[in-house]
């Protein structure tokens, strides 16, 4: 399985949210676009958006955007970090290894 599949009901499942699997599927889009990350001081690429622009492609609230970063931190999903994009400090956001190494069996639909 390719992370970021069309499978928003098997990801509901996996975070219990709504808001979290819409914002998951769209990093995993953004990530894999090179033009998009950033490298950052431990090597991982990130991308950089503010919570206006995720609301503004998931359709989620800046409030479910921040509840989607915070479920998928806790469930070790996600990785942040904050940096300086421009003169302006903001939070760029990966996929964790383990959840793309993962993400069959982390995804998995089970007594279903």
């Amino acid at each position: 399985m390719v992370l970021g599949d069309n499978d928003l009901a098997r990801y509901m499942r996996a975070t219990k949210s709504f808001s979290a699997p819409s914002l998951l599927m769209r990093l995993a889009y953004w990530q894999r676009k090179a033009h998009v990350r950033v490298q950052l001081d431990d090597g991982k690429h990130y991308v950089a958006n503010t919570l206006d622009d995720w609301a503004a492609e998931t359709g989620l609230t800046r409030h479910q955007v921040r509840h989607a970063i915070k479920r998928l931190k806790a469930l070790n999903f996600v990785q942040t970090k904050m940096a300086l994009r421009g003169k302006n400090w903001m939070m760029h956001i990966r996929i964790t290894d383990e959840a793309m190494d993962n993400a069959d069996e982390r995804f998995a639909v089970t007594g279903v």
